[in-house]
């Protein structure tokens, strides 16, 4: 890795400046303030740098019977421990959830340094097909590859829903 050095910016005070850093996907910026390294600054790392992280060693990961391995984190429709599926790796999840009155679909939308900001959440009355279809109409713009998984998911929250009808006796 070579570090490459800018000139001071104006407007700031004391002794600092910039460091980029190459190699690194997105590019690092770390900020040296009179010799301490300010790193408020810098990116996360790429999707991949993460998964590699996570794949093995997490606190959502469930280990099943014959090697198998499931995934409880947030972001994750299918529950599988695998990158296209992992809310912790990818910077698009989405996430399908049970309501108050129906499904709360959440996707990520902001920068992922700030992860309070960078969810958007929107509210699904389950109403049978109709529910189906705007849970999928909510992932086809976003995540085209998670639609079937975003369809199923929509459909069994909603039989959960179900309240069963009590059968009378005379």
């Amino acid at each position: 890795m070579r570090a490459t050095r800018s000139k001071p910016t104006e407007g700031r005070t004391g002794r600092e400046e910039e460091t980029q850093m190459d190699g690194l996907t997105p590019c690092l910026h770390v900020r040296r303030t009179n010799g301490r390294i300010d790193t408020r600054t810098s990116t996360m790392a790429s999707a991949e740098v993460v998964w590699g992280c996570v794949r093995n060693n997490s606190s959502f990961l469930r280990k099943g019977v014959n090697g198998t391995q499931f995934a409880a984190e947030p972001g994750n429709l299918t529950h599988r421990n695998s990158f296209k599926c992992s809310g912790l790796a990818n910077s698009k999840t989405i996430d399908i959830k049970e309501g108050e009155d129906g499904l709360v679909v959440t996707k990520k939308t902001g920068p992922a340094n700030k992860p309070k900001q960078a969810t958007s959440s929107t509210k699904v009355p389950c109403r049978g097909s109709l529910t189906i279809k705007e849970a999928t109409k909510q992932t086809a713009g976003y995540r085209g590859d998670l639609k079937k998984a975003a369809r199923i998911r929509a459909s069994a929250i909603c039989k959960s829903l179900r309240v069963k009808k009590a059968n009378r006796t005379k």
